[in-house]
């Protein structure tokens, strides 16, 4: 009896969009979903050649093609690896010569590219792995990626590989990895300094950027003009002497030491590094006996070290010994009497202006910008002596003055002034006799002529004070007489200068 088609066959011609008129005569097995496909599409799968299909892949189409379109198929590449690269781009059959049958290409590299590996000359694979990979990628067979067994840094990154595997064919198994077997030329040629005596582990003094400059360890650091100058300039001779080469500076430095003048270095130390630095011989940081500032710092050496040759060692370090011309023609003021310590006035940024102290009281106000003339009088002016109370410059404001009138005060011209200007007066009112800081006359704008009429007789003591020349309306004299009506003591007919004080001396009722 037969038996009838499967739904899933029907199914799958009718998804394809074609009519089946077929009917299979097999029997439900493995073999049927295969006979359904290539029913309709073994035209399809016999002109297959990208792959080719006859002899070589099964007739189950679903395994690489859907029911949407032939073309493209979805095939995994039977998950043997993936196809990346210039492996993506090849023919199949580059790889897939002997069919496409799973399991019956090899997926090892070398079964491609045993020629590769056979041909390779730079270096040589014989002895190496077949496992490709290792040192190659799908990206191309060059450049590989092989590991260097020790780091091609610098010059050796770049260097050919024949300039250290040599010979013919080139040697690489077994390349030796000390410097010297590729350097023994630069080694043996190398004259500063000869490196004969020296190791051969070049990587103590040269680096993989290049032979030169090299990084010797100085015994003492080269810093400044030694990092510069050539090895020859201190390991002399012909050949240079390099062991042993003296490092106290004066064995290099001496001709400079004995033809320095300034100062003569005989006597000197010859620890040249005490005043001199790796930077150069000038200028020197000699560390003077008292500290160079201000002009002293720039100033040239001969002109305190005088003298041919100049006098060195024992020059005096007083101001007055190499400044006694200025302070001899000084004239404002002549400095005959004045103390020699010239530091006492002057400071080292110059000679002028003078910052000395006044040695008699502190310049403030007014006084910090006149002239010394002006206290300082006479021809020639006098200083020695000069007074130092203020009557003695002032003596003149003193006896011209008039509101107030000073010939009854004492002399003592800074209880009332101050140093910023002789007006205005600073002087306090005798709070104590007549308060015009507290009380009703506060406040008032009162000024010393307000209540001391200079027409009446001198300030002392008040009696020119005029009480009625402030006070008037209820203070006229009807009015006082008549308030005072009684009063013993209340002054009759004209009054006198200050008669209302000796009842009312602080002002009040």
């Amino acid at each position: 009896m037969r038996a009838l088609v499967p739904a899933t066959t029907l199914l799958l011609c009718v998804t394809a969009g074609v009519s089946c008129n077929r009917t299979s005569t097999f029997h439900e097995s493995d073999q049927v979903r295969e006979q359904v496909c290539v029913n309709c599409h073994r035209a399809a799968f016999e002109a297959a050649l990208q792959p080719r299909h006859t002899g070589l892949f099964p007739t189950e189409c679903t395994g690489c093609h859907a029911t949407s379109a032939w073309v493209p198929a979805s095939a995994s590449h039977h998950n043997w690896f993936p196809l990346r690269n210039k492996h993506a781009a090849i023919p199949c059959v580059s790889c897939h010569a002997r069919g496409y049958v799973s399991g019956s290409t090899p997926s090892d590299c070398a079964a491609c590219h045993q020629t590769n590996y056979d041909g390779a000359t730079a270096p040589p694979h014989t002895g190496f792995p077949t496992t490709c990979q290792t040192c190659h990628t799908d990206a191309g067979w060059k450049p590989s990626l092989f590991n260097h067994p020790w780091p091609l840094q610098g010059n050796h990154a770049t260097t050919a590989c024949s300039n250290c595997h040599t010979g013919n064919p080139p040697r690489y198994a077994g390349t030796s990895r000390d410097c010297v077997s590729c350097h023994r030329a630069a080694y043996d040629s190398a004259t500063s300094p000869p490196h004969a005596s020296y190791s051969t582990a070049c990587n103590i003094c040269h680096t993989p950027s290049g032979w030169k400059p090299s990084v010797f360890n100085h015994t003492w650091p080269l810093q400044g003009k030694h990092a510069t100058a050539d090895c020859t300039a201190c390991h002399t001779g012909t050949p240079p002497r390099w062991a042993g080469t003296p490092t106290d500076c004066v064995s290099c430095h001496r001709a400079a030491y004995d033809a320095a003048t300034a100062p003569s270095h005989a006597g000197y130390p010859t620890v040249c590094a005490t005043c001199h630095t790796a930077l150069g011989w000038k200028p020197s940081v000699f560390n003077h006996p008292w500290s160079l500032q201000g002009t002293h710092a720039t100033t040239d050496c001969p002109k305190c070290h005088t003298g041919n040759p100049p006098r060195w060692a024992g020059t005096p370090t007083e101001c007055v010994s190499c400044h006694l011309a200025n302070y001899t023609r000084a004239a404002a003021p002549p400095h005959a009497g004045l103390p020699v310590n010239c530091q006492t006035c002057h400071g080292p940024v110059a000679w002028k202006p003078w910052t000395g102290s006044h040695t008699w009281w502190t310049f403030e106000g007014a006084h910090t910008s006149v002239a010394c003339a002006g206290c300082h009088t006479g021809n020639p002016p006098r200083w020695a002596g000069t007074p130092t109370n203020c009557v003695g410059c002032h003596l003149a404001d003193f006896q011209r003055s008039t509101y107030p009138g000073h010939q009854t005060f004492p002399q003592t011209c800074d209880d009332c002034h101050s140093k910023v200007a002789w007006k205005p007066a600073t002087g306090l009112h005798p709070e104590a006799k007549f308060p015009i800081a507290s009380g009703r006359h506060a406040n008032a704008g009162i000024t010393c002529t307000s209540c001391h009429i200079a027409a009446l007789g001198p300030w002392t003591g008040g009696q020119n004070t005029d009480c009625i020349h402030c006070h008037l309306g209820s203070h006229q004299r009807p009015a006082i007489d008549s308030k005072h009506r009684g009063v013993s003591r209340y002054p009759a007919g004209a009054a006198p200068v200050g008669f209302c004080l000796p009842c009312h001396p602080k002002g009040r009722e």
